[in-house]
């Protein structure tokens, strides 16, 4: 649409999976604002929700038409790709029972069809940078998974699968909602807090 006439008309849309998702109240909106001279554009909104979460992108295609006053229509054509993450859990605190158990407390995961709570543990504090294009544990950072839970659980007992642990390390963990397939997905990393 850069190169267009001055008495073309350009005309943008947004076309595929986001403009015709069901039910309704999902879809994207996209509103061309029309120009008589360039640049050409639109407004793109979204409003995501937990029902939106997925392992695989959404796709939005915008095709922008460049409508000559003498033929050939040009046409351009560009693919968004929006990853769609679950928020992070968040620990509240661990409470020690004396018994080389800890037992994680967490506030309510705010999404109801997260269908597991993934509970990581590692000695010592590792700082962690969530990425949305990337969610959940990110591998290399020696937290190791050591426990699930159901979605709606907010708490769960530590004892190194009935070993107990051991007194004198800071023992740190993090969490990860898990959504269901067959569209799955994960949320980013929780707070770390350390015991």
């Amino acid at each position: 649409a850069k190169d267009s006439n001055p008495n073309d008309v350009v005309r943008i849309r947004m076309l595929g999976e986001l403009a015709n998702i069901l039910p309704e109240d999902r879809r994207a909106e996209f509103t061309f604002n029309p120009s008589l001279s360039p640049p050409f554009q639109g407004d793109f909104f979204w409003q995501t929700s937990c029902r939106d979460v997925r392992a695989l992108p959404y796709q939005a295609t915008f095709e922008a038409e460049d409508i000559p006053v003498l033929p050939q229509p040009m046409v351009d054509v560009r693919v968004w790709r929006i990853k769609v993450v679950g928020p992070p859990p968040e620990l509240k605190k661990i409470v020690p029972d004396g018994n080389g158990r800890l037992r994680l407390i967490w506030k309510k995961y705010i999404c109801s069809n997260a269908d597991k709570i993934l509970i990581y543990r590692k000695i010592d504090s590792t700082n962690i940078k969530p990425d949305t294009c990337f969610p959940g544990m990110p591998g290399g950072t020696g937290y190791t998974l050591i426990g699930e839970v159901s979605g709606g659980d907010t708490t769960f007992l530590d004892d190194n699968r009935g070993l107990g642990l051991i007194k004198g390390p800071a023992y740190c963990y993090r969490l990860v909602a898990r959504f269901p397939t067959p569209t799955g997905g994960e949320s980013l990393i929780s707070n770390e807090i350390c015991q």
